[in-house]
């Protein structure tokens, strides 16, 4: 049995998928429960252990028809310690996307949007984790991040959370960059006791793109603010995992992660000074549209003038 964990936008998907043509597998992307609200609760410290312990061996199988099983599903990262005392003999597999790509497509596909009250809201809109559910900021602190913000402090939250887990853990487990699967898939399947499907190639699955109407952003072509968004919330953990990002970076983002810091800070004072005008606080995105459609009329002129200096320019 063995559990194949991410951050979501990762891959995780696509590795589940590979290994399911293992002839002695059956590997399934988000087994029915998918746990979507569960995972959030537990780490809020809503749902007790018990009741999650409970609820995966009424739902996960170790074996399906007699093959080994395992699942991909980035809900699992959040409570690994549980998935441990409930299953003893599971293995793990820590998948990882590049930071800058995976933030890319989180943010196209409209993670962190503010939809959640929305009554055709999806699960995983409705439960997506809070930055002052898990206690890493405050609620004001949180509504104030911009929703790029969100996505990046969700990259390194999740996979902080999943490698302090797995290093506290006494068990097996494997850490695969989806960079460079092609070079450990054998690895993978090797740690898994998996026999070899006959086409060792890593399917694209749940793919952005632009005839989807979300083609993620090259981080080539981010603003000086997300740049330096990116670099606070992900930095030490991109260090950590992929050294070499910084001399990636340094000729396209230059300075200007250095000389960001001051220009967001003025952009979230700005925020924050026009939230009694406009009674809104975020997702900074909507608050930039709304200021900018209807700041005339509505904020003091010197308000304006101050969101005028540190709002983007509309493309």
């Amino acid at each position: 049995m063995f559990f194949v964990v991410g951050t979501g936008r990762c891959g995780t998907t696509s590795v589940a998928r590979l290994l399911d043509q293992a002839p002695n597998c059956r590997c399934v992307h988000e087994w029915n429960p998918a746990l979507i609200r569960e995972g959030a609760e537990h780490l809020y410290g809503k749902l007790s252990e018990a009741k999650l312990s409970q609820m995966l061996r009424a739902t996960r199988p170790e074996t399906v028809d007699g093959k080994i099983f395992g699942e991909s599903n980035h809900q699992l990262g959040l409570f690994i310690p549980v998935l441990r005392k409930v299953f003893p003999d599971a293995r793990f597999v820590w998948v990882t996307r590049d930071g800058r790509d995976t933030v890319a497509s989180m943010y196209a596909r409209n993670w962190y949007a503010g939809n959640t009250f929305l009554l055709n809201a999806t699960a995983w809109e409705r439960w997506r984790l809070r930055g002052d559910g898990v206690g890493a900021m405050s609620t004001w602190q949180w509504r104030t991040l911009f929703r790029f913000e969100r996505c990046c402090w969700h990259w390194a939250y999740v996979n902080e959370l999943i490698a302090s887990s797995l290093n506290a853990a006494d068990c097996p487990w494997i850490h695969i960059r989806l960079e460079e699967f092609s070079d450990k898939a054998e690895e993978l399947f090797d740690f898994l006791e998996l026999e070899r499907p006959a086409k060792m190639e890593l399917p694209h699955s749940n793919k952005a793109d632009g005839r989807a109407g979300y083609m993620p952003p090259n981080w080539q072509q981010w603003r000086a603010d997300q740049a330096a968004q990116f670099v606070h919330f992900c930095g030490a953990s991109m260090d950590k995992w992929y050294p070499h990002w910084r001399t990636e970076v340094g000729e396209t983002w230059g300075a200007a992660t250095d000389l960001a810091g001051a220009g967001l800070s003025l952009r979230r004072a700005a925020q924050v000074v026009a939230s009694p005008y406009t009674g809104h606080i975020g997702p900074i995105d909507n608050l930039n549209d709304y200021v900018r459609q209807k700041g005339k009329d509505i904020l003091p002129a010197g308000i304006q003038s101050q969101l005028r200096k540190v709002l983007p320019p509309r493309k």
